[in-house]
């Protein structure tokens, strides 16, 4: 008896020594967030910039939209209340001057519950009518102080973009410590879309399209389309596509669709839409995000 009560506990040991590598380890470690990583906050009440309303120094409701994650693990949750502040009001005036209003990012928590500092925010005018004040100022001599610009307005669930302060350690729980971690990103492509801006940075410029570019494995699509903007679907837009190749397996395809078009889905403050094609009588989409001043 007493050698098979050894026996029986060499089994266990051995079976739990085996184990070991792929249980999970509860205890706390930290992982830093950096300075200046990007927080998408989405505010949570309508802020307008006319007379009576907004303020300067008025506390503004938002929290955050998506999840901030460092090589997989949570260090900000989407949802966490944040804080923003109306920095500076001004309002439209006489002769079609527009209003102008600016909201500054304050602070949001951490998963672990500190307070982190945020920075960044949003810069907004409203419509300006200045040149149909002056027509009309020179042309029927109309007395311009009947002719205001609009407000700057900033509806409740507009995105605005915000960066983190200072480097601070999150506290995360639950990691499995004793299994190595292996990016593996980048090894297959899959699918992504992305707006290439370089046009845009062209002083004086006016482009009339958005250039998509789409890399995915496999042969190009043959198709695009954008049917989801801002999280709602919308009747289907093609995409035009102007170029693709395709090398080692991996195909890019350039496509365009027009500014104005696409626009008329956009709301104020940052927008996003899906690129999609189907393949194979399967649906594949990628998300663009674009920080767009109306």
């Amino acid at each position: 008896m007493k050698i098979m009560f050894r026996s029986a506990v060499s089994i266990v040991l051995a079976t739990a020594i085996a184990m070991t590598p792929y249980s999970v380890n509860a205890r706390s470690s930290t992982k830093v967030l950096p300075e200046g990583t990007r927080i998408y906050l989405k505010l949570d009440q309508m802020v307008s910039g006319k007379r009576g309303e907004a303020e300067a120094g008025d506390l503004v409701r938002c929290s955050v939209w998506r999840d901030v994650s460092l090589q997989g693990v949570l260090l900000v949750k989407a949802g966490t209340a944040a804080t923003c502040k109306v920095e500076s009001v001004k309002h439209a005036n006489i002769a079609g001057i527009k209003g102008k209003i600016v909201i500054g990012a304050l602070d949001t928590t951490t998963a672990d519950g500190q307070k982190l500092q945020l920075t960044g925010g949003y810069n907004k005018e409203g419509k300006s009518r200045m040149a149909m004040t002056i027509s009309l100022g020179v042309i029927v001599f109309l007395p311009l102080i009947f002719i205001t610009g609009s407000a700057a307005e900033l509806p409740e669930g507009a995105v605005i973009d915000a960066y983190s302060g200072p480097d601070i350690p999150v506290v995360v729980q639950g990691e499995v410590a004793s299994v190595p971690v292996i990016n593996i990103g980048g090894v297959g492509v899959d699918y992504s879309a992305e707006a290439v801006l370089d046009d845009f940075m062209v002083p004086g410029a006016k482009p009339e399209v958005f250039k998509i570019r789409v890399i995915k494995d496999g042969a190009p699509p043959s198709k695009l389309f954008i049917d989801n903007v801002n999280g709602k679907s919308i009747q289907s837009i093609p995409l035009e596509i102007i170029d693709s190749n395709t090398r080692d397996g991996v195909s890019t395809s350039m496509a365009t669709i027009s500014i104005k078009t696409l626009s008329k889905q956009f709301q104020k403050g940052i927008n996003r839409f899906e690129v999609s094609f189907i393949e194979g009588g399967e649906k594949k989409s990628s998300e663009v995000i674009l920080n767009i001043q109306m």
